[in-house]
């Protein structure tokens, strides 16, 4: 009986200190409400990588493909995209051609949608212009985006895919650098 009563206290000690700790979620969540980017970013952490760009697939082209499928299902392409072409035709942000860095008028904008080949459910592939910061003492991460890159996806005319060809570029905070 006695190993029974020892065998219940660690069961109990055991339940109430998994009860009583917060979920991955819920960790997360408490990060977002109290920590805020701001411009004491690279006093706390460290920069990881100064200027790292990479594209990332965000249309998934094979409906066979559930891994890709998974992984995209929570993004808002759509809104994101619409986002960026209001704050275009508002002047909010200036777009620039990807390859020279030539800013682009409304007209360049309006003609690119005009293309036969350019529709705004095509974009497929966003680039990133980035810097990377960590700090190692509480193991967070913190990604500022400086650019992004939209790219559509083209096709042979067998319609076979080509590939993705850029529509623009935009800076947020205006900074072209």
């Amino acid at each position: 009986m006695h190993i029974f009563s020892k065998f219940f206290i660690i069961s109990l000690i055991i339940i109430a200190s998994i009860g009583c700790n917060k979920t991955k979620r819920e960790k997360h969540e408490v990060f977002e409400q109290k920590e805020t980017i701001s411009d004491t970013l690279p006093q706390t952490y460290k920069v990881l990588a100064d200027t790292i760009s990479y594209g990332v697939v965000v249309r998934n082209k094979d409906t066979t493909d559930k891994w890709q499928k998974k992984w995209l299902k929570n993004l808002k392409l759509e809104r994101f995209t619409n986002h960026l072409f209001q704050k275009i035709y508002s002047g909010e942000i200036t777009p620039y051609r990807y390859f020279n860095e030539e800013p682009l008028t409304i007209k360049d904008i309006k003609n690119l949608e005009e293309q036969e080949e350019f529709a705004r459910d095509k974009i497929g592939k966003i680039q990133f212009k980035e810097i990377w910061y960590f700090n190692p003492d509480n193991m967070k991460m913190v990604k500022k985006v400086y650019s992004v890159m939209l790219a559509y996806e083209t096709y042979n005319s067998d319609g076979s895919f080509r590939g993705y060809k850029p529509a623009f570029k935009v800076y947020f905070n205006q900074s072209s650098e």
